[in-house]
């Protein structure tokens, strides 16, 4: 009688154990999903800040081409005018503006080469993190579709294993049937 009490006790505690084992997984995926959207809210900031860098840089490339122009253009006027002093000023400023513009034209370029890094990296990153939670999704529903059982099997040979369709509590012991004939 103590063995089958003693074996009744082994299968409780393995099958809490099982199911403990069985969530693990899918309670460490949750959290590894967290802890990547974490990483990708940063990873977003970061990229944001990166893409304003490179909007700015764009700014003043034209500001500097929008300022060549203009003083290439003062400098014609002051031609036409007569005033040849203010055209070599003008035409003075311009190759200033053009050193300016050529500086602008290479922080645009390697800004607008990290920009397109940050935004490939967060391609990537948004795309693993659907992988993710796909799977994530595929294990909970597999996990509901299947369910856990109640009880698992005993891994000892003589206990008697035990599955979700036949629990003890459907089954009566012996000696109860024997008691109610």
């Amino acid at each position: 009688m103590f063995t089958r009490i003693g074996r009744f006790f082994r299968a409780v505690f393995n099958s809490i154990l099982g199911e403990a084992e069985n969530q693990v997984p899918l309670a460490m995926l949750e959290e590894s999903t967290r802890e990547m959207l974490d990483n990708l809210r940063s990873l977003r900031e970061a990229t944001a800040t990166t893409i304003a860098f490179e909007t700015k840089a764009k700014r003043e490339q034209d500001m500097h081409n929008a300022r060549i122009k203009n003083l290439e253009r003062q400098a014609e006027e002051a031609l036409k005018q007569g005033n040849e002093k203010l055209a070599r000023r003008a035409l003075q400023l311009q190759v200033e503006a053009r050193a300016t513009a050529e500086r602008a034209v290479a922080t645009y370029k390697a800004s607008k080469a990290r920009a397109d890094n940050a935004r490939g990296k967060l391609k990537v990153e948004e795309e693993r993190i659907q992988g993710k939670i796909r799977q994530l999704g595929e294990l909970k529903a597999r996990s509901r579709r299947t369910g856990s059982p109640r009880w698992t099997p005993s891994p000892s040979p003589k206990a008697r294993s035990w599955t979700a369709s036949s629990p003890p509590s459907r089954r009566r012991p012996k000696w109860t049937r024997r008691w109610r004939r």
